[in-house]
């Protein structure tokens, strides 16, 4: 079963017959406070508006959507230009969507990532996570921290905080609803001074100033294990339409008895 609504999108914003983009936003696109504005910002944000409705069956449209819509207040023609390219981007991939199969097993994992500083106003970082309920997508998310992080393990920390998160709030409602899990949730991350934070947080003067509720207790505590990947979909402005597939090289480390399992990818994506 897949669900994707994009030729009504397309419709709506009259570019059926545009030119199709491999990629919904530019490189370390940048804006700028002396760009024109819009004479009529409700097209901007009508296509926004749009959009946002399109991320409930395109995850991969999750970062360069959260990104256009902080600047709905005062639209300028590159922003107009910008939010064009992401709908060029859904028509040369007007075929991906939410796929489920009932075909798969009942085991619950997550994967991360995070930039630094990615934000260049605020120098915020953004995060990005993914659920998935053996081989189905059920939760996503792409969105900008509400402090500045001092460190791209920083970043990861608070990342990692909000995945584990959502993945607790998963398991207790696939409990209320008397569904079993196979094992133990897997949460995947690329970030090793992170994972060193969860197993002992010794305060020093580069993580004393992290607030407490972004502390996620040590790994044995998180009821998950705890491997390293390469992959990065949501929170990532250069998504292609082929997806990368994550594969166990087969190195199993012990640490305080936590097992980490390390993974790698075909096309080499970036670690942090």
């Amino acid at each position: 079963m897949v669900f994707t609504r994009p030729n009504l999108t397309m419709e709506r914003a009259n570019m059926v017959n545009c030119k199709p983009m491999s990629t919904p936003l530019e490189a370390k696109t940048r804006t700028s406070s002396n760009d024109v504005l819009l004479e009529d910002p409700c097209y901007f944000r009508g296509l926004v508006g749009t959009l946002q409705y399109l991320t409930l069956t395109r995850p991969d449209l999750s970062y360069s959507v959260n990104y256009a819509s902080q600047f709905m207040h005062a639209p300028t023609v590159v922003h107009l230009k910008m939010v064009r390219r992401i709908l060029r981007y859904v028509k040369g991939a007007i075929d991906i969507g939410l796929h489920f199969t009932s075909n798969t097993t009942l085991d619950l994992c997550a994967f991360s990532d995070a930039d630094w500083a990615g934000c260049p106003t605020t120098r915020r970082s953004i995060i990005g996570y993914c659920t998935f309920l053996g081989g189905n997508l059920i939760s996503w998310c792409a969105k900008k921290q509400h402090t500045i992080s001092r460190s791209s393990a920083e970043a990861e920390y608070r990342a990692m905080a909000n995945t584990i998160a959502e993945l607790t709030w998963m398991s207790f409602i696939l409990k209320d609803l008397h569904i079993s899990l196979a094992s133990t949730p897997t949460y995947y991350y690329d970030n090793t001074s992170a994972l060193h934070m969860t197993i002992n947080m010794v305060v020093h003067a580069r993580s004393k100033h992290i607030d407490l509720k972004e502390g996620i207790g040590t790994t044995q505590d998180l009821g998950v294990n705890c491997g390293t990947q390469r992959s990065d979909k949501v929170g990532s402005d250069k998504v292609e339409s082929s997806h990368n597939s994550c594969y166990n090289s087969g190195e199993t480390l012990k640490d305080e008895g936590v097992s980490m399992a390390t993974t790698s990818t075909r096309n080499g994506s970036q670690t942090s």
